[in-house]
């Protein structure tokens, strides 16, 4: 009858649009994977940063994050390098970190493509040189932070330890234009 055959070639329609769809959003998924993975990683042009991340000094947090707390807790390097720990705002990578007994000392690529050019400008010009730490804290004694999970570090207007600063130490790449 007409109803079956109307009935039949709707439900091909419709699987042909479903497949359609699954098409399109698994092509937009890709693209925004790549897009994504070109922010974190596929910059032609970067700054090297060197800075401190943590002292044994008091934060604005009321708390202390000694040296120590790295070295008893986790860090899987690379971690993003971060704009005002905003996870939209990937500035780059920290590609190194160096614990020493006073301070733990950090190294990143900072990508000066795209929207990061003006930020890169005001890091090479020291108008931006402070930084902080993202961080779990994993275990606690009294104000002090004994072992943490980095999640990444910022760059930042207002850091919670004064002496969480950086500084360029190089430039590497060249401008594709």
């Amino acid at each position: 009858s007409w109803k079956k055959k109307l009935k039949k070639h709707w439900e091909r329609f419709m699987n042909r649009v479903k497949k359609y769809v699954v098409l399109v959003l698994s092509v937009l998924c890709v693209s925004l994977f790549v897009y994504k993975l070109h922010d974190f990683t596929m910059s032609e042009k970067k700054l090297i940063i060197r800075g401190i991340c943590a002292t044994n000094e008091l934060t604005r947090k009321e708390s202390y994050l000694p040296p120590e707390a790295f070295q008893n807790g986790k860090i899987d390097l690379p971690v993003p390098l971060l704009f005002q720990h905003n996870p939209d705002l990937v500035l780059g990578k920290v590609t190194k970190m160096v614990v020493l007994d006073e301070m733990v000392i950090f190294y990143a690529e900072v990508y000066q493509d795209g929207w990061r050019a003006p930020i890169a400008e005001d890091i090479k010009k020291g108008l931006l040189n402070s930084d902080s730490v993202g961080i779990i804290v994993l275990s606690m004694m009294g104000p002090f932070i004994m072992s943490l999970d980095l999640m990444e570090i910022s760059v930042v207007t207002v850091p919670a330890v004064r002496a969480a600063k950086f500084e360029v130490i190089g430039e590497v790449g060249v401008d594709v234009d």
